[in-house]
C-alpha cells in the first residue's frame, strides 16, 4: 500500500496517515515536481511495473494513477528514484536481480514516451539503492549494494544521460541498503544505512569530489536490525531521519540537534529585519533558493556576533540652567 503521513506544520508533530493505493507488493516510491504540480512514482518488487501518480498541486489530494508496463524494468526492483534535469525527468530503478539500475527518461509529466537504458556496476553482484545530488551544474549519485556490502560513488558531469565515472567508497558497509544524500550549508553528506541497524554518514564536505569522512553512527540508540527503509527531511532548520524495521513494521524518528540560536530559524522576505542570536561568535546564514522543478541550491556566509554589550545611556538634568 501506498500511506501518506500528513504532519501539518512541523516533522515533530504526530502525523495522520491516509492509504492512498493499494498496489500489490510496492518497494519503493519517489517524489519530483514540476513547477506547481507534484507527481510520485511507485515500483514493485515482483514484477517490471511502475505506477505513475498525479497528486496536482498539493500532496493532500487524493492522486490519480497509471500503471506503466512494458518499459524495460527487471523484476526484483528495490527502489525507485526521480529527478528533474532541465525538461526532463529521469528515473532511476536498482535491481537485486542483476548488477545493474534502469534508468528512465521522459519530457514532463508525458510518460506516453519514455526513454530506457540499463548501467551495470562492473563491482557490483547486485543494486540495493541509489541516491542523487547536484553540486552547481555537476550530477552525483552514491549506490548501494547488500549482497557486496560496498558502496560506490557515480559522477555524471552536468547531464544525467551521460554515461557515468564510478568509483567505490572507502569503509565497512556489511548489508548496505539504503542511501541518502543531502547538503546542509556547504557540506555534502551520504547516511548509509545498514541492514543490521547501524547508520553510516559519509562527509564529503564542501565537494561530492573529496573523499569522505567515514562516521559509524551506531543504531543512534532506536534503529532496529533488520532495518530496511531510511529517508531524511528538513523543516526549517532542523533535520529529521525515519526508519522502518522489516520484521516489526514500524515507522522510527531520528531529530538531530538544531543548532540555530538565531530568534528567526527561518524567513522568505527579501531582507529580514530584527534577527538577534543567544550567544556571541561565528553564525551561519545559509541561502535556499528553489527552481520550478523542485531542485535546490545553497549559498552559505557568515557573520560574527561579538559579546560586548550596547551601552546603556543615562541623563541627569541640572534644573537650574535653561535650555532654549
Amino acid at each position: 500500500a501506498l500511506i501518506r503521513l500528513d504532519y501539518g506544520s512541523s516533522l515533530r508533530n504526530v502525523p495522520e496517515s491516509v492509504v492512498l493505493s493499494n498496489v500489490f507488493d510496492p518497494n519503493g516510491f519517489s517524489l519530483y515536481q514540476i513547477e506547481s504540480s507534484w507527481y510520485g512514482l511507485q515500483v514493485n518488487l515482483v514484477d517490471n511495473k511502475l505506477v505513475h501518480y498525479s497528486f496536482g498541486d498539493r500532496l493532500s489530494n487524493d492522486p490519480t494513477e497509471e500503471l506503466l508496463e512494458d518499459i524495460g524494468l527487471y523484476d526484483g526492483n528495490n527502489d525507485v528514484t526521480s529527478t528533474v534535469d532541465g525538461d526532463s525527468v529521469y528515473v532511476f530503478v536498482p535491481s537485486s536481480a542483476t548488477n545493474s539500475f534502469v534508468r528512465l527518461r521522459y519530457e514532463g509529466s508525458d510518460v506516453t514516451n519514455i526513454i530506457a537504458d540499463t548501467i551495470s556496476i562492473s563491482n557490483f553482484s547486485t543494486v540495493n539503492d541509489i541516491q542523487f545530488i547536484r553540486e552547481c551544474d555537476s550530477w552525483y549519485g552514491l549506490i548501494t549494494s547488500f549482497s557486496d556490502s560496498k558502496v560506490s560513488k557515480l559522477s555524471f558531469g552536468t547531464s544525467l544521460s551521460s554515461t557515468p565515472i564510478i568509483d567505490p567508497v572507502s569503509g565497512g558497509f556489511a548489508s548496505a541498503a539504503k542511501v541518502e544524500l543531502v547538503v546542509d550549508g556547504n557540506n555534502y553528506y551520504g547516511f548509509v544505512q545498514l541492514r543490521g541497524g547501524s547508520l553510516i554518514r559519509l562527509n564529503f564536505g564542501e565537494s561530492m569530489n573529496n573523499t569522505p569522512e567515514y562516521t559509524d553512527l551506531g543504531n543512534l540508540g532506536i534503529l532496529p536490525s533488520n532495518s530496511f527503509a531510511f529517508s531524511m527531511g528538513k523543516d526549517s532548520s532542523e533535520w529529521t531521519a525515519y526508519g522502518i524495521g522489516f520484521s516489526d513494521n514500524t515507522l522510527y524518528q531520528i531529530s538531530f540537534p538544531d543548532d540555530c540560536s538565531a530568534s528567526t530559524s527561518e524567513s522568505s522576505v527579501f531582507e529580514p529585519q530584527g534577527i538577534s542570536y543567544s550567544t556571541s561568535g561565528i553564525k551561519y546564514i545559509e541561502l535556499e533558493a528553489t527552481d520550478a522543478h523542485g531542485n535546490v541550491s545553497y549559498y552559505l556566509d557568515s557573520v560574527e556576533v561579538s559579546s560586548d554589550t550596547a551601552p546603556d545611556p543615562s541623563f541627569s538634568i541640572d534644573p537650574s540652567r535653561c535650555i532654549t
